[in-house]
């Protein structure tokens, strides 16, 4: 339920901010709360339900799920600004730590203030310096403000952006998902859960043959073959003995995603050891708009994959099993 919660979560925002469909954002988050209600987003998902009925006209109903946000959850923010709107600018006025700043900042563009959501993030990082973990939240959320004040165009542009400049950040698995689901591929956020049914398939083998694993999702900015190009010279500069090879393949069957297959690593430290590597120099690795992700994997854990049919099966087993 974990990760069925976790993607109508995420359709709920995206249907509500990105496509401003709020019938099917209130029928998402209606199910997140049914499925999941011991979690700490509950509280934020009634709101979003209270928001999606009161921009529709039906005050009835968002009257009732004012009522419950003050019954099961007095004392939130969600609650005092379901209450009260205008408590979003005392909390703007007593912005002392970033994560009420970035608290206040949502709740203004939940409010329709997109510029004020926008302007936060270079606020932010003069306020707090551009190393701080919330700084890719605030990111995130000046793209979505560019979506509300720029269109459709310029918010997949900065998308991109974001997804660029803060890899291995959730605001970037985030962004690519927004891209996706923006592309018309409604399944961008639940993908991960449907593999669970798949996930019993892989073995975790840190001794066996490991080979990496380069998706690239937006070859419409960068080739496939200058991709490849890149990860040569990458290998050829940092790695001329280890003689690695490569080769490009499709790895998602249905969207026709290429990748690049890079082998072979004798265990998968081996190919860990690459993997760290490449994290902290990918602007030597691929090209500076590349948009990707790299994955260590076994051998056997490759053959799995592909007959699985692509790298959305396999992301949940590398997080747990290389990651942690």
């Amino acid at each position: 339920h974990v990760k069925m919660g976790n993607a109508l979560y995420n359709l709920g925002m995206a249907y509500r901010n990105d496509i401003e469909r709020l019938d099917l954002s209130s029928e998402a988050f209606a199910r997140f709360v049914d499925i999941q209600p011991a979690d700490a987003r509950v509280p934020e998902a009634y709101y979003f339900l209270y928001l999606n009925a009161k921009d529709a006209g039906e005050l009835t109903k968002a009257q009732h799920y004012a009522s419950i946000l003050q019954d099961k959850f007095p004392g939130t923010k969600y609650a005092l600004i379901a209450a009260d709107p205008s408590y979003v600018n005392e909390l703007l006025s007593a912005n002392n730590s970033i994560e009420s700043f970035y608290d206040a900042t949502f709740a203004a563009f939940e409010n329709e203030d997109y510029k004020r959501a926008y302007d936060a993030f270079e606020e932010a990082k003069t306020r707090f310096g551009t190393g701080h973990p919330y700084i890719s939240k605030f990111a995130l959320l000046q793209a979505m403000a560019v979506g509300k004040l720029q269109g459709k165009e310029q918010y997949i542009e900065t998308l991109r952006t974001v997804v660029a400049q803060y890899p291995n950040t959730p605001e970037q698995i985030r962004a690519r998902e927004i891209i996706r689901f923006l592309g018309g591929d409604e399944d961008a956020f639940d993908k991960s859960w449907n593999a669970e049914l798949i996930v019993s398939t892989f073995k975790y083998e840190p001794d066996k043959l490991h080979y990496v694993v380069v998706v690239l999702y937006n070859e419409d900015v960068v080739k496939i073959d200058e991709a490849k190009i890149a990860v040569n010279n990458y290998n050829n500069l940092f790695h001329k003995l280890e003689k690695y090879s490569i080769r490009s393949f499709i790895i998602n069957r249905d969207d026709k995603t290429p990748a690049i297959l890079i082998r072979k690593f004798d265990n998968k430290d081996q190919s860990m050891a690459y993997y760290n590597e490449v994290d902290k120099r990918m602007e030597d690795f691929l090209p500076k708009e590349a948009d990707a992700e790299v994955y260590a994997i076994s051998q056997h854990n490759y053959r799995e994959m592909i007959k699985a049919g692509g790298i959305d099966s396999y992301r949940s087993f590398f997080d747990d099993n290389y990651l942690r």
